[in-house]
């Protein structure tokens, strides 16, 4: 972790070097309503894009849930735990059985989505949502895990599988329909 912490602020200040001397020379500004390349953002705008690769420890995070409770993810070693990224809560209503399919596995779903806690708490309720979501109302959770575009302020979808110790074992990005995404992570918990 510090080794991480490390690269990002000598990746920043390399950033705010070449900013420096990008400003120093003379480049016209991007046309207006055009996307500014991210070497031109300031450094209040530059931000650490993740991913997550399979094999390692997934990225912690503290956020709240639609129950209302604070959770951390290094909390929750012992489990199985399915990562749902969502674009908005809306995505989530398909998957209102997907506990019930992932029965015997162990394994806990959470979703994910740029949202504040208390619409996720009352979207999870009117559409009978069982399991919990998670507000990612900065975008950060889902920019750590790969799942977030900055230039748009959008969250991708995809899915994560962690085993009991908090080590990805499957990463999808994109939308996979309930079935294929029970089936694929029953088959990585379980093998068949």
């Amino acid at each position: 972790m510090k080794t991480f912490i490390v690269l990002c602020l000598i990746s920043c200040a390399a950033a705010a070097q070449a900013q420096s001397t990008q400003s120093k020379t003379s480049t016209p500004p991007p046309a207006p309503g055009a996307a500014a390349p991210a070497g031109d953002l300031p450094l209040g705008q530059l931000r650490v894009i993740g991913s997550v690769h399979l094999g390692e420890v997934a990225p912690d995070f503290t956020t709240v849930s639609s129950s209302g409770r604070e959770l951390t993810l290094s909390r929750l070693k012992g489990d199985w735990l399915v990562l749902v990224f969502a674009q908005d809560r809306e995505d989530f209503a398909p998957l209102r059985g997907i506990e019930d399919a992932l029965s015997g596995t162990g394994a806990r779903v959470y979703g994910i989505c740029k949202e504040k806690p208390q619409r996720l708490r009352s979207y999870a309720e009117s559409e009978k949502i069982r399991f919990e979501l998670l507000a990612d109302d900065t975008g950060e959770i889902s920019s750590l895990y790969g799942y977030y575009n900055w230039e748009q302020r959008s969250s991708t979808r995809g899915f994560v599988v962690l085993d009991r110790q908090g080590v990805v074992r499957l990463a999808l990005q994109g939308q996979a329909p309930p079935q294929q995404l029970s089936d694929l992570t029953r088959y990585t918990i379980v093998g068949f």
